[in-house]
């Protein structure tokens, strides 16, 4: 018999699949590949450059949406233009978003550049403006028991408010799954 039984043996059905909470960032990356890290005042081509969904919260509940879990994300973005794309792209990967607050201001964004000669990547971050409140968990689980869930993915973003939801799953048969900062 094969080693690797856990996935031929698995069941596909979309119902064998955890519910999941992802608490965390969201954001819009801009990712561009440059042949050699540009140095002080330089102008360097792009080899390519793509624009893609960010935040560690939002990338996990994409990949556990592809693998047919359902996945609810608990994040704040701004009003702006980026803030549209989130939504659009979270949608697109069958994300739930009922849980993501909308502050003015401007979302989170990432500028990535990716180095080919060093294989290296550096990241420039502009975070989203505000972190998510406490007092928006009471109001985002009104008619919502949190024992829907099954596992809850805490990413080390909006840091009080994720104590604050980890102390009303206190006693719920629910996997707490947290990143390091």
């Amino acid at each position: 018999m094969s080693q690797n039984k856990g996935l031929t043996d698995f069941s596909l059905s979309h119902n064998s699949y955890p519910c999941v909470l992802f608490v965390g960032a969201a954001g819009l990356d801009t990712v561009s590949v440059v042949e050699r890290y540009p140095s002080p005042n330089a102008k360097v081509r792009t080899v390519s450059q793509r624009i893609d969904g960010g935040g560690n919260a939002a990338n996990s509940a994409c990949a556990m949406s592809r693998l047919g879990s359902s996945s609810y994300l608990m994040s704040v973005i701004g009003s702006d233009s980026a803030a549209l794309e989130i939504m659009d792209r979270l949608k697109t990967q069958g994300v739930n978003t009922t849980f993501i607050v909308h502050h003015p201001g401007m979302s989170g964004t990432t500028y990535v550049i990716v180095c080919k000669e060093s294989l290296t990547r550096t990241c420039i971050h502009n975070p989203v403006e505000h972190d998510l409140d406490v007092s928006e968990i009471d109001d985002m689980f009104a008619g919502t028991e949190l024992s829907v869930f099954q596992a809850v993915h805490f990413d080390s973003r909006h840091t009080q408010a994720a104590i604050a939801l980890a102390r009303k799953t206190v006693g719920l048969s629910l996997i707490h799954i947290s990143e390091p900062t």
